[in-house]
């Protein structure tokens, strides 16, 4: 197997989780150049920056075949912002998970 070296997450201060105001929209599986994208909705009652991160997985395995991180800055309190993220895969994927994070970016 291709050893990876997974870039470090951004680092968020006073984060909190926020998968549920988050949205998958797309996620390409196949090995290679793959995108996922959807949006956010900041639903603090102030402007907050995020951190989302997708880790395409492969089925019956906890090893991503590509892991990868957008930010979004100052995004307005009650907007919805789109991210897009775009990563080269080692191998198929079977199912994209979210990790999405709102605070202030480090």
């Amino acid at each position: 197997a291709t050893e990876r070296t997974p870039s470090p997450l951004p680092k968020v201060a006073r984060a909190k989780g926020v998968v549920k105001d988050t949205r998958l929209e797309s996620c390409e599986l196949g090995a290679g150049e793959a995108t996922a994208s959807g949006t956010v909705v900041n639903s603090s009652k102030k402007r907050a920056d995020f951190a989302i991160t997708i880790a395409w997985m492969p089925n019956n395995s906890s090893d991503p075949v590509g892991v990868a991180s957008t930010t979004l800055t100052d995004v307005p309190a009650g907007e919805v912002a789109s991210w897009s993220i775009t990563t080269t895969l080692i191998g198929e994927a079977d199912r994209c998970a979210v990790n999405a994070r709102r605070g202030t970016l480090a």
